[in-house]
């Protein structure tokens, strides 16, 4: 498609959103070997276009070996309170949901810990 829309007449198609998506993601996930086909990198670039619905969701990895877990997507922190006592059955719980922050998956745990003080 890329092929097919660059060399138009009129360079507006090109020029749109959609396109200049589509461009980024073929270049961030493909390389054209010297026979000009395209090849599926060994890598992808940081902050590679996971999803073309949503370009700004990232991929992250966390752990290693049997413990290492992979996702495209977000983050979110939960703060809540804790309260140390037992609630009786029946009475309301002491502990409440005091903020939520949703995050870039790549952002390291500790960065969100002022943004949740400063929404608790």
């Amino acid at each position: 498609m890329l092929a097919w829309i660059e060399p138009l007449a009129d360079p507006s198609p090109a020029q749109g959103e959609q396109c200049k998506l589509l461009k980024r993601v073929f270049n961030e996930h493909f390389e054209l070997n010297p026979q000009a086909q395209a090849q599926p990198r060994e890598s992808q670039p940081p902050r590679a276009v996971q999803n073309p619905h949503d370009p700004e969701a990232q991929w992250a990895a966390k752990g290693q070996g049997k413990h290492r877990k992979e996702h495209a997507g977000y983050k979110v922190q939960v703060a809540k309170t804790v309260s140390l006592t037992p609630v009786p059955k029946g009475e309301p719980t002491a502990n409440f949901i005091t903020a939520v922050v949703t995050q870039p998956a790549i952002t390291s745990d500790d960065a969100s810990l002022p943004l949740v003080e400063r929404f608790s």
